[in-house]
């Protein structure tokens, strides 16, 4: 399935062009010249506006059919969200699922080790209440095996607490002082 497409430069994009730059595919809104090599675009990615500054020798292709970079969904990745001291949202990291399918022994194993927390009463009794159950198991037999499958893969507990690293106190009043100053200029 091939498309007409050329490569042409950015001074030379006009209003309504569609063309693709670096994995995305833009459709131009307006062109504006900023300096002698440098152009502002003002282009529609997604359903979203937004402008680029591009060096006026850069090449593009239009109207080509490219293969941009799928964004992360749940179903592939997981969503790890990290925040600073004081709990607000720093950045977001997509870590992406690695699943393999179980050898016999892995799949023998882990049903033992499901049938022996099912016959726990401690387990059972955690469990059997569906507030504690988190998606996306559904019931206490899907709570077991997602455990088990864990264990015999060797993945770690992702609930234990991590170590707080013991930082020097002189480097922790050094941060706070940085951070009064860009607070003056701000």
């Amino acid at each position: 399935m091939k498309s007409e497409s050329k490569k042409v430069k950015i001074e030379s994009l006009v209003e309504g062009d569609t063309f693709a730059f670096d994995g995305n595919i833009y459709t131009l809104i307006k062109n504006e010249q900023i300096s002698r090599s440098f152009n502002e675009l003002h282009v529609k990615c997604e359903g979203e506006d937004d402008s680029i500054r591009i060096k006026k020798e850069t090449s593009v292709w239009l109207d080509e059919v490219v293969n941009v970079r799928p964004k992360p969904s749940e179903a592939q990745s997981i969503i790890e969200k990290i925040r600073n001291d004081r709990g607000i949202l720093v950045s977001v990291k997509f870590i992406p699922i690695n699943e393999r399918k179980l050898s016999k022994a892995e799949i023998k194993s882990r049903d033992k080790c499901a049938d022996d927390l099912l016959s726990n009463p401690k387990f059972v009794k955690r469990y059997s209440d569906g507030d504690n159950i988190k998606p996306p198991g559904k019931n206490i037999d899907d709570v077991a095996y997602g455990i088990c499958v864990n264990r015999v893969t060797g993945r770690d507990n992702k609930t234990k607490k991590k170590k707080k690293k013991e930082t020097n106190e002189s480097f922790n009043r050094l941060n706070t002082l940085r951070k009064a100053i860009r607070r003056t200029f701000e």
